[in-house]
């Protein structure tokens, strides 16, 4: 997801980020605008909003994604725990998992 971050911003540089993020989440789940915009949606309810709402990072969307697909592939297997949101941050530049508040 970070490479279709990174063409996003590469080829799309018209995009604000939010647009880039929607079509991260078309490119990689090949839903339309609007399931893409409800994804972020859900991202964003999800790690934007509590303990201190923010705006909306690339790595929110991302651990949203990866959660939704990794249930999804192991829905009726049990697994092993782990807290994502290391994962995710450890893969994606600190610098693009650092939000604003929003008021």
């Amino acid at each position: 997801m970070l490479a279709l971050y990174r063409t996003a911003c590469a080829n799309h540089p018209e995009l604000s980020e939010i647009e880039r993020y929607a079509w991260v989440v078309m490119k990689r789940t090949g839903c339309d605008a609007t399931a893409a915009n409800e994804i972020m949606a859900f991202a964003r309810d999800s790690f934007a909003e509590w303990p201190a709402r923010r705006e909306l990072t690339i790595c929110d969307v991302v651990h949203y994604l990866s959660m939704t697909e990794f249930l999804l592939a192991h829905e009726d297997e049990n697994w092993i725990h782990t807290n994502l949101t290391l994962v995710v941050k450890s893969r994606i530049p600190k610098a693009l998992c650092v939000a604003r508040r929003t008021p």
